[in-house]
């Protein structure tokens, strides 16, 4: 029988709370929204003392290894530069690999931001090293307004990029055109107006970020089989990103 998500949680925490080395954990993505399922991922992230990242990640292989053997390690930065850490198991389903991020500790207390990440599951802070913060009303409307305006500065050029390589009869060209050039300010326009502290999120929650109303208007927009598909719903497209733009524009101005 595979082992369970607990089964690999449980002496993970245990083995982190212990270590000297390790000052806060906490567990966030699918787990802090509740939405963990038998494909979630089991999200950590650590602060610890400054140099003792390798001693953490030993640590955390050694709980593991306890409960079972280890298939696969892969390692690699994270976008702030901190070590991100993936471990699946051998005897657990392979959607329910570890992924822990281990981060040196800082002057500042460390900002979880509520309206990005969701609740996190903080396990324990030992030092105060973690503040779950919310974005301040007012940088988060002057973050909307520059990026409404960076997509509208381009929004009458882009569609002239997918019509080009449909004109050319270029149709792996079309089809990266239209998701990139349209899709992508679409979704971003989508997620600006119905939940702006994840408006860099792309697809991911976006099922749960938007109304239904709007994924269904969305989804065969984004679905797109062949040139006469694209043709057709490149205006479509083209016409929700104006009238987002608008939209959004009025709000920030009210």
């Amino acid at each position: 029988m595979p082992l369970l998500r607990d089964e690999l949680r449980r002496p993970l925490i245990a083995a982190m709370e212990s270590l000297d080395a390790v000052l806060a954990l906490w567990e966030d993505g699918s787990a802090s929204f509740g939405r963990s399922d038998t494909f979630s991922d089991i999200d950590f992230a650590a602060i610890v003392k400054e140099g003792q990242v390798e001693c953490a990640a030993e640590a955390a292989r050694l709980a593991l290894s306890r409960v079972g053997a280890i298939a696969r390690e892969y390692r690699q930065p994270t976008y702030h530069g901190d070590a991100q850490f993936f471990w699946q198991m051998e005897a657990a389903s392979p959607f329910n690999f570890v992924d822990f991020t281990l981060i040196e500790r800082r002057p500042e207390a460390f900002r979880i931001d509520r309206g990005i990440h969701g609740d996190p599951i903080i396990h324990f802070d030992k030092c105060g090293c973690l503040a779950v913060v919310e974005e301040d009303p007012g940088g988060r409307q002057a973050r909307i307004r520059e990026g409404v305006e960076r997509i509208a500065a381009v929004a009458e050029l882009q569609p002239l990029l997918v019509r080009k390589y449909l004109l050319r009869n270029e149709p792996l060209h079309a089809l990266g055109a239209y998701q990139r050039w349209i899709i992508h300010p679409l979704i971003e326009l989508l997620r600006m107006k119905h939940c702006p502290g994840r408006s860099s999120f792309h697809t991911t929650y976006l099922m749960y970020d938007l109304p239904s109303s709007v994924t269904e208007k969305l989804a065969p927009l984004m679905m797109t089989d062949g040139m006469e598909a694209i043709a057709r719903k490149l205006p479509l497209a083209s016409a929700w990103i104006s009238e987002l733009i608008e939209q959004l524009r009025q709000e920030s101005a009210s």
